[in-house]
């Protein structure tokens, strides 16, 4: 127990020890901390002492600096009294340059407002004087264009007058040449064509064209077979061919004396209704009765049969060295370099026809068929558009047009679409052959007539070239304006189409001129008087 209160004594002893030295470090601590404290409050104070020092030496100075300052600001009270005085001042005489400014600028918008008004006015004064001026203009042009029309009227007048005058001047021609005064019909339908002409009238109206024929002695007609002639055709050497329903075949030619004819054949038993010369003047022509006679430029004749013995009635080039012989039920081809007949093709039905349109060859049938023939012989459909029986079909060498003839002697123009844009009773009975001559078309018939049709006129009126006492089977007409034509009687005729070249005709053979008398009686008075042109 003893020892355990000594232990104690000893660790109670031991803890003040400590307890002490702790109690002396705090101490030495605070202590410490309270003599950096005064170092710091030291340190404030001479710091302020010094800024005290420095803020009593430089007040000084302030005070100086500060009475310069007043100084100045006095000095410089004076400067700026001295310029608000001046600026007051300058302020007067300003605004008394802004009373003139304005005043000036018063007067300046015042004769602006004049100037405008006087501009104003001679705007409108300009403005009334451009309009009186298109107003003169104006009435100058109605003026100068009532005078065109008024001209123009008068022309048109004096045209129609003359043209009329052409008309009744050939009308009196017609009447003195059948009267037997060829002399005065001469003259008078030598002037119906110089008004006609001068005055663009025409020249193909019946009366005028008539009186031309009448006193040119432009028709001539030779016997030239013994049957009718049924085909016409032109050499590639110069001058023509021919063949007739009797079996007759001739070249021939025409000069200043006449027709020339050459006989190649003749033999009745043969009955010509085609014949075509190919670029070497080699004939062949075509028998009803299924025979090709084919005759060379030096007169060689060579004779074929055809597959069908009858009904053969038209020849036609289809192809290089092939010819397409056609008979009403049947057709075949021809090859010209072998000189064979090829195997022959039967029609769905009898035809009557046969027509080029636009290098292809067309069959018209007799009741409603139409066949384009290829070169191989297929037979292709076509629309047809003319419920008649044809007898004869042309196209325009442009393609613009055809035209159909029928056996009731009726003529159809047909349109490229197929359309029928004309329809005309042209002849009495059937028509036997059609051609375009630029805007004209020609026409044969039964009737005997061979008709002109001038297709560029407003109406048409199909004009009648020339009569015949037979039935004309065929025409052709040259490019010099001769139209051929061949009739049943085997009569070869010849007809001066031209008007032109008809009035040079007559002017030939005229011998003198009008008399004053004669003009005063057939123009009248009141017509100037001109003088024919007589001599060249």
């Amino acid at each position: 127990m003893q020892m355990n209160t000594k232990q104690a004594l000893q660790r109670l002893r031991h803890g003040l020890r400590l307890a002490t030295s702790l109690l002396l470090a705090a101490g030495l601590l605070a202590s410490l901390a309270r003599i950096g404290q005064l170092k710091k409050e030291r340190d404030e104070l001479q710091a302020r002492l010094r800024l005290l020092e420095d803020k009593e030496s430089g007040s000084y100075i302030v005070e100086r600096i500060s009475k310069q300052m007043e100084d100045i600001a006095y000095q410089q009270k004076d400067i700026s009294d001295k310029q608000r005085e001046e600026a007051v001042f300058q302020m007067g005489v300003a605004e008394n340059m802004r009373k003139k400014a304005e005043a000036e600028q018063s007067r300046a918008n015042e004769e602006k407002q004049r100037a405008q008004a006087y501009a104003q006015n001679a705007a409108e004064a300009r403005n009334m004087a451009e309009h009186q001026r298109s107003m003169a203009e104006e009435q100058r042009e109605m003026a100068v264009i009532q005078q065109r029309l008024a001209e123009n009227a008068r022309n048109t007048a004096d045209t129609l007058s003359y043209v009329a005058m052409g008309r009744s001047l050939a009308s009196l021609s017609l009447m003195q040449h059948q009267g037997g005064n060829y002399d005065i019909a001469s003259l008078l339908a030598y002037s119906s064509w110089k008004f006609t002409s001068d005055y663009r009238g025409n020249l193909f109206f019946p009366a005028v064209f008539n009186a031309l024929m009448e006193n040119s002695g432009c028709y001539e007609t030779v016997k030239l077979f013994k049957g009718g002639i049924s085909r016409i055709v032109p050499l590639p050497a110069g001058g023509f061919a021919s063949v007739s329903r009797y079996g007759e075949m001739a070249r021939w030619s025409y000069s200043a004396t006449g027709v020339h004819s050459q006989l190649l054949l003749s033999d009745p038993s043969f009955d010509f209704r085609d014949l075509h010369a190919d670029n070497s003047g080699q004939l062949y022509a075509l028998d009803y009765n299924g025979r090709l006679v084919v005759v060379s430029p030096n007169g060689e004749k060579t004779e074929r049969l055809l597959p069908v013995p009858s009904g053969w009635k038209s020849i036609h080039p289809i192809a290089p060295h092939k010819l397409l012989l056609v008979s009403d039920r049947t057709y075949c081809f021809y090859d010209t370099r072998q000189g064979i007949v090829e195997a022959s093709h039967d029609f769905p039905q009898p035809v009557s026809c046969i027509g080029r349109f636009n290098g292809a060859l067309y069959a018209f049938g007799e009741k409603d068929g139409l066949w384009q023939i290829d070169s191989e012989g297929q037979l292709h459909v076509a629309p047809r558009h003319v419920g008649q029986h044809v007898t004869a079909f042309a196209c325009d060498a442009e393609n613009r047009h055809t035209a159909v003839g029928t056996d009731q002697g009726n003529l159809f123009i047909v349109n490229l679409d197929g359309e029928v844009t004309q329809r005309l009773a042209g002849h009495r009975s059937r028509i036997t052959q059609l051609a375009f001559v630029g805007n004209y078309l020609i026409s044969s018939s039964y009737d005997g007539d061979l008709k002109l049709l001038n297709l560029s006129a407003g109406k048409f009126e199909p004009l009648t070239l020339h009569s015949f006492p037979a039935w004309v089977h065929c025409f052709y007409m040259s490019p010099d304006n001769i139209l051929w034509a061949g009739d049943e009687n085997g009569s070869l005729s010849r007809l001066v189409v031209s008007p032109n070249g008809m009035a040079e005709l007559i002017r030939q053979n005229l011998k003198r001129d009008f008399t004053d008398e004669e003009w005063n009686y057939y123009f009248g008075s009141g017509v100037p008087r001109s003088k024919l042109l007589l001599f060249p």
